[in-house]
């Protein structure tokens, strides 16, 4: 039997509508979405250990949900675990100037900057400045000079947010078990004033902040007057502008009763 020439033509047509449809499926299932790996190492004070100490980039994951009441919720960013000789590796889809925040058990909160590259390539960066915000063990330095976490000194805690993962703030507070979480009797403020070494005149040689540069969205504040949790863990939470809903730390060291803790030592 014959086939017209106006079938043919039809025919020719349903087929050239459809390729484009199928096609389509099958590139949209092999879409990959590319990223980028940086490889960098932290160090620590002989003979301490890095092993296990998390590395995060700031503001790759979290929720910035402001009304949520235990929200950003932590280990959402991007992030690696040290080895034994301090390397890291993370793996992002986020490029250009990034914090980094290093965590782990026996030392201070630290971050520094990385330089992440365009989608495909890989930087090796063989330290990362660390600022703790803490001056180090004997001098009055800049503790980002050291290229290493500072371990935790006795009742002293180190808080830091970072408004990557909250946008833009006006004031930042800290609640906890030292204050029964209220946040409108004890809360304790951070800064972003740049005052890491100004000191409180009313007890020689405490900091009262610790924040290194004024204005570069990180708010940080020393504690050094916690020795009623020596030994043990404090539960805590952030408040932001004032508005009295208390928040996870995105980066922190354990989770306790659903609030962040941290080990005092």
């Amino acid at each position: 039997m014959r086939t017209s020439p106006t079938s043919t033509t039809c025919l020719a047509a349903m087929l050239l509508l459809t390729i484009p449809i199928l096609l389509g499926g099958c590139i949209q299932d092999g879409v990959v979405t590319p990223t980028s790996a940086i490889q960098a190492r932290i160090t620590v004070p002989f003979p301490l250990s890095t092993v296990g100490i998390r590395a995060n980039l700031v503001g790759s994951g979290t929720n910035i949900n402001r009304v949520e009441l235990l929200g950003p919720f932590p280990a959402t960013s991007d992030l690696g675990f040290c080895d034994v000789e301090g390397d890291f590796n993370i793996v992002t889809r986020h490029t250009g100037r990034q914090f980094v925040v290093a965590r782990g058990q026996d030392y201070d909160i630290g971050w520094g900057i990385v330089d992440v590259p365009e989608a495909g390539k890989t930087i090796t960066q063989f330290e990362v400045n660390l600022d703790s915000g803490r001056f180090g063990p004997t001098d009055p330095i800049l503790t980002d000079s050291l290229h290493q976490l500072i371990p935790k000194t006795a009742a002293t805690a180190v808080f830091l947010l970072f408004e990557a993962d909250f946008g833009a703030l006006s004031s930042v507070d800290v609640v906890g078990d030292f204050n029964d979480f209220n946040p409108q009797d004890g809360a304790r403020p951070l800064f972003d004033d740049g005052s890491q070494f100004d000191i409180d005149p009313a007890t020689a040689g405490i900091q009262l902040s610790g924040d290194r540069i004024a204005g570069d969205g990180v708010w940080s504040r020393i504690d050094q007057s916690l020795s009623s949790f020596s030994g043990d863990t404090l539960k805590y939470g952030f408040i932001i502008n004032k508005d009295e809903v208390i928040r996870r730390d995105p980066y922190e060291e354990l989770s306790d009763d659903d609030r962040s803790a941290i080990v005092i030592k």
